[in-house]
Protein backbone atom coordinates (compact mmCIF):
# COMPACT_ATOMS: atom_id res chain seq x y z
CA UNK A 1 0.00 0.00 0.00
CA UNK A 2 0.96 3.64 -1.02
CA UNK A 3 2.53 5.25 2.37
CA UNK A 4 0.45 8.34 1.75
CA UNK A 5 -2.57 6.26 1.54
CA UNK A 6 -1.96 4.31 5.06
CA UNK A 7 -1.04 7.03 6.65
CA UNK A 8 -4.32 8.80 5.77
CA UNK A 9 -6.65 6.09 6.75
CA UNK A 10 -4.65 5.75 10.07
CA UNK A 11 -4.99 9.05 10.56
CA UNK A 12 -8.70 9.02 9.66
CA UNK A 13 -9.89 6.23 11.79
CA UNK A 14 -7.94 7.70 14.86
CA UNK A 15 -9.77 10.99 13.91
CA UNK A 16 -13.10 9.10 14.08
CA UNK A 17 -12.93 7.12 17.39
CA UNK A 18 -11.56 10.34 18.63
CA UNK A 19 -14.66 11.88 17.63
CA UNK A 20 -17.05 9.05 18.81
CA UNK A 21 -14.93 7.51 22.12
CA UNK A 22 -17.52 9.20 24.80
CA UNK A 23 -20.69 6.89 23.23
CA UNK A 24 -18.44 4.25 22.05
CA UNK A 25 -16.95 3.40 25.65
CA UNK A 26 -20.04 3.79 27.07
CA UNK A 27 -21.49 0.83 24.71
CA UNK A 28 -18.33 -1.04 26.18
CA UNK A 29 -18.18 -0.74 29.72
CA UNK A 30 -18.77 -4.01 30.42
CA UNK A 31 -17.00 -7.14 29.49
CA UNK A 32 -18.94 -9.57 27.49
CA UNK A 33 -19.44 -12.87 29.00
CA UNK A 34 -17.03 -14.46 25.62
CA UNK A 35 -14.59 -11.95 26.00
CA UNK A 36 -14.36 -13.14 29.75
CA UNK A 37 -14.14 -16.64 29.04
CA UNK A 38 -11.63 -16.27 26.25
CA UNK A 39 -9.41 -14.34 29.00
CA UNK A 40 -10.24 -16.99 31.32
CA UNK A 41 -9.21 -20.25 28.95
CA UNK A 42 -5.92 -17.85 28.12
CA UNK A 43 -4.97 -19.34 31.91
CA UNK A 44 -2.48 -16.12 31.75
CA UNK A 45 0.00 -16.83 34.95
CA UNK A 46 0.01 -14.17 37.51
CA UNK A 47 2.65 -11.62 37.03
CA UNK A 48 2.34 -11.85 33.45
CA UNK A 49 2.92 -8.89 31.41
CA UNK A 50 0.06 -8.57 28.83
CA UNK A 51 -0.26 -6.12 25.70
CA UNK A 52 -3.73 -5.18 24.72
CA UNK A 53 -3.08 -3.85 21.40
CA UNK A 54 -6.34 -1.90 20.17
CA UNK A 55 -7.48 -1.33 23.74
CA UNK A 56 -10.41 1.03 23.53
CA UNK A 57 -11.44 1.53 26.86
CA UNK A 58 -9.39 -0.84 28.41
CA UNK A 59 -12.44 -3.09 29.76
CA UNK A 60 -10.58 -6.61 29.71
CA UNK A 61 -8.14 -4.74 32.35
CA UNK A 62 -10.96 -5.83 34.97
CA UNK A 63 -10.03 -9.25 33.98
CA UNK A 64 -6.29 -8.95 34.42
CA UNK A 65 -5.75 -7.47 37.54
CA UNK A 66 -2.86 -10.17 38.68
CA UNK A 67 -0.99 -9.34 35.54
CA UNK A 68 1.47 -6.37 34.36
CA UNK A 69 -1.51 -4.84 31.88
CA UNK A 70 -0.93 -2.31 29.05
CA UNK A 71 -2.57 -0.95 26.85
CA UNK A 72 -2.24 0.94 23.73
CA UNK A 73 -5.06 2.30 21.47
CA UNK A 74 -5.01 4.68 18.26
CA UNK A 75 -7.34 6.88 19.82
CA UNK A 76 -6.02 9.01 22.74
CA UNK A 77 -10.02 10.10 23.34
CA UNK A 78 -10.35 5.98 24.40
CA UNK A 79 -6.95 5.84 25.99
CA UNK A 80 -8.68 8.87 28.52
CA UNK A 81 -11.43 6.67 28.82
CA UNK A 82 -8.84 3.67 29.82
Amino acid sequence: MNKKIAHKLITKTADDYNLIADQFSSTRKFNWNDIASAVKNLNIPEGSKVLDLGCGNGRIYELLKNVDYYGLDISSELIKHA
